[in-house]
Parts: C-alpha cells; sequence; structure tokens
C-alpha cells in the first residue's frame, strides 16, 4: 500500500494492533508509517505519500538514468510523473519531467534540465487550500515540505479528490442523521 493508505489503517486501529503491525514492516516503511501518523488527516502531511523519486542537484542525467535502471523493481510500485530535484538537507530546488530526462544528452546536468523553484506546498496546508490548489493547476501531484523547505512527500490530487469527497459524504450523512 501507498505510505498514506498504511497510515490511514494504522490510524484506524487500536495502539497495541497498530504497535504490532509496525514491528512488522520494514524499518524505513515503519519509519514513514510513524512520522505520517502525526498529522491531521486534513492537512498535507495526512495525505501524502513519502514514495517519490528524489536526486541531487549535483546529479547528471547519466546518474540518474542509471539509478532508475539499478532500481527498477523498488520503483516499480511507485505512481512516477516527475522527479525532484534536492539541494543541501533535502531542500526542494527543482522538478525534473521524466520526458526531459529520456530525451537529455548523457552529461547534461540535472540542474540545466529541471524546473527550478517548483510550486510546492508545506505539510500543514489544510485540504481545503489542497483543493484549491488542484483547481488551479492541472498537476497530477504537489510536492510537499517542511516550513524549512526539505522535501517529505507528494500529495497527489486523487488523494485531495478522495479527501474531499469522504468529508462531503460525512457532512451529507450527518446532516440527514444517518451517521452517529
Amino acid at each position: 500500500l501507498p505510505s498514506n493508505e498504511q497510515a490511514d489503517l494504522l490510524s484506524a486501529m487500536t495502539r497495541d494492533e497498530a504497535a504490532s503491525i509496525l514491528a512488522q514492516m520494514s524499518p524505513d516503511e515503519a519509519k514513514d508509517a510513524r512520522h505520517l501518523l502525526k498529522f491531521d488527516a486534513d492537512v498535507a502531511g495526512g495525505l501524502m505519500i513519502t514514495e517519490f523519486l528524489a536526486f541531487p542537484v549535483s546529479a547528471t542525467v547519466e546518474d540518474v538514468l542509471r539509478d532508475l535502471r539499478e532500481n527498477a523493481a523498488e520503483y516499480s510500485d511507485y505512481e512516477i510523473q516527475y522527479a525532484y530535484i534536492t539541494a543541501e538537507r533535502g531542500r526542494l530546488v527543482g522538478v525534473l519531467r521524466l520526458r526531459d530526462l529520456v530525451l537529455a544528452q548523457a552529461a547534461s546536468s540535472i540542474e540545466s534540465i529541471m524546473i527550478a523553484r517548483p510550486l510546492h506546498l508545506t505539510t500543514q496546508t489544510p485540504l481545503i487550500e489542497l483543493k484549491a490548489f488542484f483547481a488551479e493547476h492541472a498537476y497530477f501531484g504537489v510536492p510537499i515540505t517542511t516550513d524549512e523547505g526539505a522535501l517529505v512527500g507528494v500529495v497527489r490530487r486523487v488523494a485531495v479528490e478522495e479527501a474531499i469527497g469522504q468529508r462531503e459524504t460525512e457532512a451529507f450523512l450527518s446532516v440527514s442523521g444517518l451517521s452517529g
């Protein structure tokens, strides 16, 4: 399951049940799940996934393509449209369209083909602002950063649409007296 769905399931369990499942998960997945459990369900941090591609700004096209080939089995589960480019301490500095990567010369720097200063939101961005962002921009996802600008996840458009639909259904059932 994507990291956000893992966190959703764990949050619906008792503390003991969640701890038992976290103990069975790989250390990296358990760490990601624990991190996501800290966020409220109605903010970007609670909706983001932690499965994304990020490469250092100093990488070349050849470096990135080699990494993609070497880790193809792991990355095959990712929903990839873009790779994110980071600088010191994981600070988001660019986004790379995979089309641009494939068509670039192997010796080219990633910095020369990335889109600099990409739009991004923070982990505490509320659901209503996420909805407005996707209404204004035709993106599949938006990178999510800490307040310091470090890349920590991606919120997919579909996750926002599902969350909005769920909130609207809950509100309708509540107003109709059909829940509780």
